[in-house]
């Protein structure tokens, strides 16, 4: 046996064949268990219906490559394996197997190579026990089926587990987690695993024809990948449909809408001890390669935090790629976060979550005005490339921080107008960038700079207390509030405007670009700096109602600074320009 490695016992299996070495001499003895021809050939074994745990280990120097065990066809009970000191394994030509405590350990000193276990029934494969699969080495799985009519738990501890197919019992009841919960197949461990070929569904039913179990699949720990698509997915009477369960420090990814079958139920979601759990979008390994870039799910989720846990529940796509849920997010408390994660999510479903959501390194597109859920609990965008897309929607009171500071936090991708009531704090210096117009109503504060970017027009319209300089890089920022611009100064790029539609006082501004002042509204600014940007002032030709810029500088002496910089000025209607002091030239 390698140094490092233990044997694993097992209490259930009542026999263990052991392997040692590079001849057949060493096999334990068993009126059920054969070996010919000796090692270096091809190994069958003839077993009876009996239960075993066959364990090989490799001490022979020779012994390198791959090692080939044929099995008989022969029908197993019980089973477990390990592999202890080969490169790489196959096990082959097994028939119907189940799988027992022992489970499948596979290890060697390099921490590589693969055991990969084929049989002749795949449908017949059960899980006997609670199973783990262990060890350093990866391992394939022809498939596992029928986990029979009680609850089941398989423990996959490998970094690197591959299962060509799954089969979870059928759902009786209303709800998972219901009474007669009794067959449910629990994936735990800390590694990860991959399904490859299908998933689905056999129904256990007791003597009298009945359904009696509300089997589900519940992944409490390590990670799952469903990089399955499989039409067998949904299958009418076949494909997956006894509900999906993640919880505590559970994680899934899913590869497209087949991989979560023909779901009569929602996902559910939650954490017990203040956990994290995951569900994401499956992308590559070396198992799978998912080269969908847009993945579209129509399913339900339910939030099930417990009342006392501090949760974090991710939702996580993939950079370059996007995630689109289009079902409900409902949870039933405020317990815990929502995280996105990574690439482009796209939230469409009216959600009723009232939790309190986070952006980090992914951008959250919301196509759906209640796609945020109950808007009591806040959205806060982080990350390098952290980005909250209103999309052309009307979002109610949900308070915003953007604490992104480097590429634009908060967009509007829509050629249509959206608007935002909440108020904006402001965690880093800040970009806004809008395709469509945006107004903001419910004010920003913070200590940072404001930029504003992008085509269209973004509207401040409620008091803002900012203390950063304001910067207008691309289209407009229209000002309708007396106190929108925040308390520092203000620059406005060639190109862009400043459009003020309020009784507005603001100092400190250089304009390289435009300056717009609307019929009614007025601005007084001590002088404009810049490069001679354009001053226009609006008015109705009937008189009464002018737009006013008043210059307040100071009186000053020769040497002052100057005191109307700019490249045109435009007068409409009874337009004013004023000077509050007298200046020396």
């Amino acid at each position: 046996m390698l140094a490092g490695t233990t044997q694993h016992a097992s209490a259930a299996l009542s026999n263990t064949l052991t392997w040692t070495g590079g001849t057949s001499t060493n096999a334990a003895v068993s009126t059920n268990y054969s070996v010919s021809p000796a090692f270096g050939g091809t190994n069958v074994f003839n077993m009876s219906n009996s239960i075993y745990l066959y364990v090989y280990t490799n001490t022979a120097s020779y012994q390198v490559g791959t090692a080939t065990f044929t099995y008989g066809n022969s029908n197993i009970g019980g089973l477990g394996f390990q592999f202890l000191g080969y490169d790489n394994v196959v096990v082959t030509n097994l028939g119907g197997f189940r799988l027992d405590t022992s489970g499948v350990v596979a290890s060697n000193a390099s921490g590589t190579g693969t055991v990969y276990i084929y049989n002749n029934a795949n449908s017949n494969n059960q899980l006997t026990g609670n199973t783990l699969f262990g060890g350093n080495m990866s391992v394939f799985l022809g498939a596992l089926a029928n986990h029979s009519s009680t609850a089941r738990t398989l423990s996959n501890n490998l970094n690197s587990f591959a299962l060509s197919n799954l089969v979870v019992n059928s759902m009786s009841q209303t709800t998972i987690g219901g009474s007669g919960n009794t067959t449910t197949l629990t994936w735990a461990g800390t590694g990860t695993g991959t399904i490859l070929g299908s998933i689905g569904v056999v129904a256990q039913t007791n003597v009298g024809g009945t359904s009696t179990n509300a089997g589900a699949l519940i992944v409490t720990s390590g990670r799952l990948n469903i990089a399955t698509t499989n039409a067998a997915n949904i299958a009418a009477s076949t494909g997956w449909n006894s509900g999906l369960v993640i919880t505590n420090s559970g994680s899934v990814f899913v590869a497209g809408q087949n991989s979560l079958g023909m779901q009569a139920y929602n996902i559910k979601i939650g954490t017990t001890n203040g956990g994290t759990t995951t569900f994401g979008l499956f992308d590559t390994n070396v198992w799978a390669t998912n080269s969908a870039t847009t993945v579209a799910l129509t399913n339900n989720f339910d939030i099930l935090n417990a009342a006392s846990a501090a949760a974090t529940n991710i939702f996580q796509s993939v950079t370059g790629k996007t995630l689109t849920l289009s079902g409900v997010i409902g949870s039933t408390n405020t317990n815990g976060t929502l995280l996105f994660l990574n690439g482009t999510t796209v939230l469409s479903g009216a959600n009723t979550f009232s939790n309190a959501v986070v952006v980090s390194n992914a951008t959250l597109i919301l196509s759906n005005a209640a796609a945020l859920g109950v808007t009591n609990a806040g959205t806060t965008v982080a990350g390098t490339n952290g980005a909250l897309d209103l999309n052309g929607q009307t979002i109610g009171a949900e308070a915003v921080a953007l604490n992104n500071g480097s590429a634009p936090s908060l967009l509007n991708s829509s050629a249509s107008a959206a608007s935002l009531s909440g108020a904006v704090t402001l965690g880093a210096d800040t970009t806004i960038s809008n395709t469509g117009d945006v107004t903001l109503s419910g004010g920003i504060s913070g200590s940072y700079a404001l930029t504003k970017a992008g085509s269209a027009t973004a509207t401040l319209s409620a008091a803002s207390s900012y203390t950063g300089v304001t910067t207008i890089s691309g289209g407009a920022l229209r000002a309708s509030n007396a106190s929108a611009l925040g308390t520092n100064g203000l620059t406005v790029a060639n190109g862009a405007t400043l459009a003020i539609a309020a009784a507005v006082s603001k100092n400190n501004i250089t304009n390289n670009g435009a300056i717009s002042i609307g019929a009614g509204a007025s601005l007084t600014a001590n002088a404009l700096a810049g490069s001679g940007g354009a001053l226009s002032l609006s008015g109705t030709a009937g008189g009464g109602n002018g737009a006013v810029f008043t210059n307040n500088l100071a009186a000053g002496t020769s040497g002052s600074p100057m005191v109307l910089n700019v490249g045109s000025i435009t007068l409409g209607g009874y337009g004013t320009i004023a000077f509050a002091n007298s200046y020396n030239k």
